[in-house]
């Protein structure tokens, strides 16, 4: 292999792990959301506990019906956002296996980028020794 195929690979993988980045950057956006999402829902639970727990407030059918419906609807969507939040942790997740895994690759590449290289280099100084001898020889030998 040559150094600029190692190069053009390397470049390859250094773009793939940015796109990788910016990917886990989104779900972890996105988790955030979520999570304040269900801090909110926690939040409004909190408010109709606050409201039922208060006993100078007479409650009328009207005023419980519409406690039911909040908390009826609460209650679907603090589980629609668990489950939600549970697949972008899974996501979360193999994004970050992928990640370790492209970087392993990563390392694989540079560790062959700095073996060839290296072999480069002592096949430039083994044509260099050639030469000197050679030019030693040719002048000197005979």
């Amino acid at each position: 292999m040559n150094t600029s195929v190692i190069n053009m690979i390397l470049r390859l993988k250094e773009w793939e792990e940015e796109l990788e980045k910016q990917k886990f950057a989104n779900m972890l956006s996105e988790k955030l959301k979520t999570e304040s999402i269900i801090k909110n829902i926690n939040d409004n639970f909190e408010s109709i506990a606050e409201k039922l727990s208060n006993k100078n407030e007479k409650f009328l059918s009207e005023n419980l019906s519409t406690l039911f419906s909040d908390i009826e609807y609460l209650t679907k969507k603090f589980v629609k956002t668990k489950e939600v939040l549970k697949e972008i942790e899974h996501e979360l997740e193999k994004q970050r296996e992928l990640y370790e895994e492209a970087y392993k690759e990563k390392r694989k590449i540079e560790q062959l980028y700095e073996r060839l290289i290296t072999s480069i280099r002592k096949y430039r100084e083994s044509l260099e020794e050639k030469m000197i001898s050679d030019i030693l020889i040719s002048r000197y030998g005979r």
